[in-house]
């Protein structure tokens, strides 16, 4: 209904709300830049809505609403009393009316002047059956028809003389029917709506386009979406937090991507090439190898922290023993004696964030590294290893494609970490 009563410029605006309209726009825009300029066109659409539009979209769906009223008010009901054989639905047989015992008939009466009173009679009808012909499609009431009934209950409202009907039924001369005349404010919880939606369609958006991300990341890392690997640090441990702890593990999918990356991964074909590399590698001077070398072997050290951090978390573990003491002695009405449960889950956590930004810190380096060497056994004079041809007689693949190919999985793993961690998040190595 509403768009029905803007201009050209409010319809266009109106139209790029619609959730088709986003999604299309999404497509070609940064999210950034479109969600700026769904931003700038909600001001404006907002501020298109004075005084007088507002008066006049809330004035059109009051008059809406007391037709709707009026319309659905039982006149069969009131009609059969004056004739038993009156078929309802039936337009072409006039009723044959009768006199009957007013008193019948006195609190029809009352419930009729409650839906014909508040009928605006001044008010502008011909917008209201443009907005129903346009809805329907078709004209749904007799404009003609309308406004000789509007014309005849102005006399019967200016005569009085139903009012005086009953009181002179109900012989009670000072009885005034109950009006009850509400203005239905529209605009307001509309816009909100209207915001809330949009909100919603571009969040979904660009969660849609988040776990797209996601899944093509795991197909470059992993082959597929890895498996749960971590035991007990895992979404079906979040099902023993009440909604009314408000706790959970945040991290449980990037823990889970980490442990699956170190132990099918990093233990097997980064410590092949790291064998080839910094063992059997002669390197023009130490500090690189070095710098290399410290970085894989911290990365092998969070692996095992990890892999500790996990089994401390089962039942009879450390931590997971003293958390379910806790969670046995949280009571529903006592919040403080969630805190406690409270306080161990966010050091769980801490210690989780910590375990995959030292990860993804020491993967950085490493991956720097690699691609330096990557870069060194391009050049005619090498710089850092010496003895390239020998190492390439040592392995069956070339090991610029082997150094290549680890690179690169270390650069999608550390986008993919990204995407679940934020804080604190390492910078992705460039390509």
């Amino acid at each position: 209904m509403h768009r029905i009563l803007h201009d050209d410029k409010q319809r266009e605006l109106a139209a790029s709300f619609e959730e088709s309209a986003i999604r299309e726009s999404a497509k070609t825009m940064d999210p950034k830049v479109h969600a700026s300029k769904l931003k700038d066109n909600m001001v404006s659409f907002f501020s298109s809505f004075d005084s007088g539009m507002v008066n006049q979209v809330d004035g059109a769906y009051s008059r809406i609403q007391q037709l709707i009223e009026f319309v659905n008010f039982d006149y069969y009901f009131v009609l059969k009393k004056f004739d038993s054989s009156f078929q309802e639905g039936n337009v072409t047989a006039p009723p044959k009316l009768e006199a009957i015992n007013a008193d019948y008939v006195s609190d029809d009466i009352k419930d009729f002047l409650e839906v014909m009173l508040p009928l605006d009679r001044e008010g502008d009808w011909n917008q209201v059956m443009d907005i129903l012909a346009q809805y329907k499609g078709v004209e749904v009431v007799n404009r003609q028809a309308w406004n000789r009934l509007m014309n005849a209950l102005k006399g019967i409202v200016n005569s009085n003389v139903l009012t005086m009907i009953v009181q002179h039924i109900d012989q009670d001369p000072y009885w005034t029917p109950q009006m009850e005349v509400t203005r239905t404010r529209i605009i307001e919880s509309y816009l909100e709506t209207l915001r809330t939606r949009t909100e919603n369609v571009v969040q979904k958006i660009l969660s849609e386009k988040r776990n797209a991300k996601v899944e093509k990341l795991c197909v470059a890392v992993f082959g597929s979406n890895p498996t749960p690997r971590m035991k007990f640090y895992n979404e079906k441990a979040n099902m023993m937090f009440s909604k009314k702890l408000n706790v959970e593990y945040l991290y449980t999918t990037p823990m889970n991507y980490l442990k699956t990356f170190l132990l099918d991964f990093f233990k097997k074909d980064i410590r092949e090439l790291e064998d080839l590399l910094l063992v059997r590698g002669k390197w023009s001077t130490n500090v690189m190898s070095q710098q290399m070398s410290d970085a894989y072997y911290r990365v092998l050290e969070i692996s095992e922290q990890l892999l500790q951090f996990d089994e401390s978390l089962n039942e009879e573990g450390e931590l997971g023993s003293r958390l379910k003491r806790s969670l046995a002695r949280v009571v529903d009405r006592d919040p403080s004696t969630a805190r406690n449960v409270q306080t161990m889950v966010k050091e769980i956590n801490d210690d989780a964030i910590q375990i995959i930004n030292e990860a993804a810190g020491n993967l950085i380096s490493f991956g720097k590294n690699l691609k330096s060497l990557i870069e060194d056994s391009e050049r005619k004079d090498h710089e850092l290893i010496i003895n390239w041809k020998e190492l390439e007689s040592m392995s069956e693949t070339p090991v610029k494609n082997r150094m290549a190919d680890a690179y690169k999985k270390i650069y999608y793993f550390i986008q993919l970490m990204q995407m679940f961690v934020k804080p604190g998040k390492p910078e992705v190595p460039p390509v």
